[in-house]
């Protein structure tokens, strides 16, 4: 007799809680629908992959047309059942349209039903509500504010822009005051270069824009060529071609490819003015010869 008192106390006062207004009570603002309830009367086909097993709505009343529903929490078989395993998905709904899905495994989806990855996120610039913005991280201080934008760009190309530096463990990527380091840790990029890599680098073009002028300059009436005579001397001595930096210079400090390309062509250039000049004298030469028999 107690125990059926106590039953019926705990009866009374959880119908009359507030929780319980919301639900059942004469002005509902939330529903709880639930669906596929084993019933030992009327006993119902098991759940099968897709059904819905509960919902929870929220509404409000609109003049005239009643209590509108604005939004819910449904849940849905996503795997068929085996044995005592229910897979359970979790879906949230604004405004007649699926916003975030819970996967059972774990996977969440914002704006789509698929589940291609752990988290995915489904945005199109022509999608309800318009925006182009797919994903926003705010940081830093609240006078300093830095962010991370994924976005679909003017030209419908999913785009990224990061205010601030990024970092990829173990030195695989640095992308830091507006240095690129591919290969090196954070603290290896000296000097004011733009890209740092180390190791090789493969492409089927590069162009180099140099600042310096093309040495076509060799080949004018001013240009001042070094004598043989002379160039032989530098030889002997520096162990190099002038204007060439050293097996010395370029082991500790390496060489820029654009500026080695110039010097490169200059040698070109002034050995091309050496063989006409060799030519010349040459063609002397051989006229005296022919003069003399």
């Amino acid at each position: 007799m107690k125990n059926l008192l106590l039953t019926i106390c705990l009866v009374f006062l959880i119908q009359n809680s507030p929780f319980a207004q919301l639900l059942t009570g004469p002005n509902p603002t939330q529903k709880f629908n639930s669906d596929n309830l084993y019933n030992a009367t009327t006993i119902r086909n098991p759940v099968l992959f897709g059904d819905h097993t509960g919902t929870l709505q929220f509404s409000g009343w609109l003049t005239p047309y009643g209590y509108v529903t604005g939004a819910e929490i449904t849940t849905i078989v996503s795997a068929i059942p085996v044995g005592q395993d229910l897979s359970l998905d979790i879906i949230f709904r604004t405004d007649d349209q699926n916003r975030l899905r819970i996967g059972s495994n774990g996977s969440v989806s914002v704006n789509s039903d698929d589940q291609p990855a752990r988290l995915s996120v489904t945005q199109y610039s022509d999608q309800s509500p318009a925006t182009s913005t797919l994903f926003l991280a705010r940081g830093g201080t609240s006078h300093n504010v830095k962010t991370f934008r994924l976005f679909t760009d003017a030209s419908d190309v999913l785009t990224a822009v990061l205010q601030g530096n990024m970092e990829v463990e173990n030195g695989n990527l640095v992308v830091k005051n507006g240095k690129v380091g591919i290969g090196i840790e954070p603290n290896d990029m000296p000097g004011n270069h733009k890209l740092y890599v180390n190791g090789s680098i493969l492409c089927t073009e590069l162009k180099v824009k140099l600042k310096s002028s093309w040495p076509d300059y060799v080949f004018s009436k001013e240009y001042n060529l070094m004598s043989l005579k002379n160039l032989e001397t530098f030889i002997q001595k520096e162990a190099h071609l002038p204007g060439v930096p050293s097996a010395e210079d370029v082991r500790k400090n390496g060489h820029e490819v654009g500026e080695m390309q110039r010097i490169m062509l200059e040698k070109i250039e002034e050995l091309t003015l050496y063989v006409i000049q060799q030519q010349k004298e040459i063609d002397v030469l051989r006229a005296t010869l022919d003069t003399s028999k």
